[in-house]
């Protein structure tokens, strides 16, 4: 239950990010509010208002509160939308994606996880042919040449690693052969 609380949170929190860039349009938003507050009541800030003048708290959560009630008098007013460091892309540039809450109501979790694929190699190959097919490339001497560099960097820096050994050592290789 508490992480599926937490990804719905977060979730939410990048969807108002999305629509405060206008990246998204607002109207996903008020489906969602509209789904989550079907049954609102003013419960929640009169719960905290009975804690605020109960003794079953402390000081520093009833401070807590008291600025968390400042912030909703003022509008919240100190938490801008877009805050000035993120607005970098020009308005004209700015594309708002049009999504239905409906949308967002089909995950595909079998994505989630990891399927181990028997058939790995015989897929792979059928990719490569593929690929080729529409790409028009010839990877196999592209990789037999780029995996030849790579051998040839490996090799020059073994070298030069004993190279750096050997004169640390202060030991010439007539003594390292005898």
């Amino acid at each position: 239950m508490a992480n599926e609380r937490k990804k719905t949170f977060i979730m939410i929190k990048f969807l108002a990010h999305l629509i405060n860039q206008r990246m998204l349009h607002e109207k996903i938003a008020f489906q969602i509010l509209d789904v989550l507050l079907r049954n609102v009541s003013n419960s929640h800030f009169s719960t905290l208002n009975n804690l605020l003048h109960g003794p079953l708290i402390t000081e520093r959560t009833k401070d807590m509160i008291r600025v968390l009630f400042t912030v909703r008098r003022n509008q919240f007013e100190e938490y801008p939308a877009i805050k000035s460091g993120l607005n970098s892309v020009n308005e004209n540039d700015k594309y708002t994606h049009m999504l239905e809450y409906l949308d967002l109501c089909d995950p595909e979790t079998m994505l989630d996880e990891f399927k181990y694929d028997e058939q790995y190699e015989v897929n792979e190959n059928e990719y490569k042919e593929l690929r080729k097919t529409f790409l028009g490339e010839n990877n196999d001497d592209e990789g037999k040449s780029s995996s030849n560099s790579l051998q040839n960097d490996n090799d020059q820096s073994n070298i030069s690693a004993a190279v750096i050994d050997l004169s640390s050592s202060g030991s010439s290789v007539a003594d390292k052969e005898n």
